[in-house]
């Protein structure tokens, strides 16, 4: 389950808000625990959306795949013949 990130932000700016209400008490650390997780997922979830968005781009063309052609018995032949520092 995705959560969107405008969700996400509004979490973050109560805590925020609970967080400054509690600066001087034992509770602020709780909110900044929070705000810490929050943040977290809001990374996490920007991060999953650069990689959808990069792998998006990468993909081969369905026009592109049909095109290579595996290499033959003969083919793989020739490229074995010739010169190469490994004759001796």
């Amino acid at each position: 389950m995705a959560i969107s990130q405008e969700t996400l932000m509004k979490k973050i700016k109560e805590e925020v808000s609970h967080a400054e209400q509690h600066i001087h008490t034992d509770q602020f650390s709780v909110y900044i625990g929070k705000l810490h997780v929050l943040c977290e997922l809001l990374l996490d979830e920007s991060l999953v959306h650069e990689n959808k968005q990069q792998v998006q781009k990468n993909e081969i063309p369905e026009q592109m795949q049909g095109e290579s052609q595996p290499l033959t018995q003969q083919g793989s032949s020739e490229l074995l013949e010739g010169d190469s520092i490994f004759d001796f």
